[in-house]
């Protein structure tokens, strides 16, 4: 009697199973594509007033700094980047509007892509989104390095040691994956 019940109990369980595959069709999965949203930060960087008391005399001060990025060289990105959406956040603390320039070059130094000038007004938080596809793509996967130029027009309050600047940036890459 138990060997019945184990024989029905197992033609059962292979009858469901021959059952839910019977319509599947595994060479679907030949031609499946996934696009992934994947978020890095990029530069992130704090700016004191006091850095530039030694400047006070100037109307126009500019900082300027460069940084290996390497991750468009990578094989994986080069063949699967269908879009990026560059993130900035900008918390401007200065007296003074500052324009915000980023430069992506090459390795022979050759500026490739810019974003910007970008205005971040005096006092004030903003955030911009810079949307990347298509040519600047391209332009972006042979790029190995980031500038980033900040220029301040002074009006008239000196620079101090309350004041600065605090810029963050990340970029959402879209991926697209077959």
């Amino acid at each position: 009697m138990k060997n019945w019940k184990l024989l029905i109990g197992l033609w059962t369980l292979l009858f469901v199973f021959a059952s839910c595959t019977d319509s599947l069709d595994f060479d679907q999965a030949d031609g499946a594509e996934f696009l992934t949203q994947n978020k890095l930060s990029i530069v992130h960087f704090k700016l004191d007033g006091i850095d530039f008391v030694d400047h006070q005399d100037l109307n126009l001060v500019t900082a300027k700094d460069s940084t290996r990025f390497d991750v468009f060289q990578e094989e994986f990105i080069q063949n699967h980047l269908v879009k990026l959406d560059l993130q900035f956040t900008i918390n401007n603390k200065f007296n003074y509007n500052t324009l915000v320039n980023l430069y992506f070059k090459n390795q022979q130094g050759v500026r490739e892509y810019q974003v910007g000038p970008l205005l971040a007004p005096a006092g004030q938080e903003e955030m911009f989104i810079h949307e990347i596809d298509d040519a600047g793509l391209e332009a972006l996967k042979r790029s190995n390095e980031i500038v980033i130029e900040l220029t301040s027009q002074k009006d008239s309050d000196a620079f101090n040691e309350e004041m600065f600047l605090d810029f963050q940036s990340s970029g959402i890459f879209y991926l697209n994956i077959h």
